[in-house]
């Protein structure tokens, strides 16, 4: 079972549109996709929250699959019903990483671009990321980059600019050109990552939203993810936070650090196993 558990889930600014859940036998963090053009009552943070609930009400159903589990989930929002298959875009998404105990197992599943990791007896370490999301992401930042060089301006001021690149990307959500993630039609969900490893093998797992990963990936306030996920049972979560705020509140105009947000919510978990 997990024990000593640890979490945080933190606005980057304003409504927090990540989700943590755990027990003693599962744990998942959830991030929600900022729908993009006009802004709907049904948005992301009424999305995860939503699935958050049945996630946890749920997910301790061994007898179940993660994947029935969060299909099941899916269709309890009942008469939502999307916008339209021509502007996903408009629709809440969200990527999704959960660690589950079963029996002698311990499994994995992740839907975008979550990471989850393992600190195993034996002093290996994995990582489990799935980088097909970001690599969309990738492009629309270099982008920005080279209108605020070519433009003389901020790459914060470049963001606007690339609204219809962020729009494009956002359309391709669950096709087979684009990427796979979580959303009101489900259609994601067999797409998922699902991995299972020796239970007595495990000492220790984290997982955590973009947001908080990019302590290591983005700011470099740790080198990796091993170091990332020791400074996590060592440290303060919130203190890892606060850290991570306050370098990026270095940086108003990101020119430093290319990003789309001055701060985007960070959400993680650590237990030993």
């Amino acid at each position: 079972m997990f024990t000593s558990i640890k979490s945080v889930s933190s606005s980057g600014n304003g409504t927090n549109e990540d989700a943590i859940g755990f027990s003693d036998s599962f744990l998942f963090v959830m991030d929600g996709a900022t729908t993009l053009g006009k802004k709907t009552e049904k948005d992301a943070a009424w999305f995860v929250s939503r699935v958050r609930d049945d996630l946890q009400a749920n997910l301790g159903n061994t007898a179940k699959t993660i994947e029935d589990i969060l299909s099941n989930a899916v269709r309890a929002l009942g008469a939502y019903n999307k916008d339209s298959s021509e502007t996903p875009y408009r629709n809440p998404c969200a990527s999704i990483s959960i660690f589950r105990r079963n029996g002698s197992l311990l499994e994995y599943y992740g839907l975008g671009d979550c990471t989850g990791t393992i600190s195993f007896k034996d002093d290996t370490f994995q990582v489990l990321y799935n980088d097909t999301l970001s690599g969309f992401d990738e492009r629309v930042i270099q982008e920005m980059m080279e209108l605020a060089k070519a433009e003389r301006i901020h790459i914060s001021e470049a963001r606007n600019q690339v609204e219809p690149l962020l729009i494009e990307n956002r359309n391709k959500m669950n096709t087979n050109n684009g990427y796979w993630v979580l959303d009101a039609s489900g259609d994601g969900i067999s797409h998922g990552a699902f991995r299972t490893f020796s239970a007595d093998k495990i000492h220790s797992v984290s997982l955590m939203t973009d947001g908080f990963a990019g302590i290591c990936t983005t700011f470099h306030i740790a080198g990796d993810f091993a170091e990332l996920h020791d400074k996590m049972f060592h440290e303060n979560l919130e203190d890892l936070v606060k850290e991570l705020f306050a370098v990026q509140d270095m940086d108003p105009y990101y020119d430093r650090y290319p990003r789309f947000k001055h701060r985007d919510d960070a959400t993680a978990i650590i237990a030993l196993f």
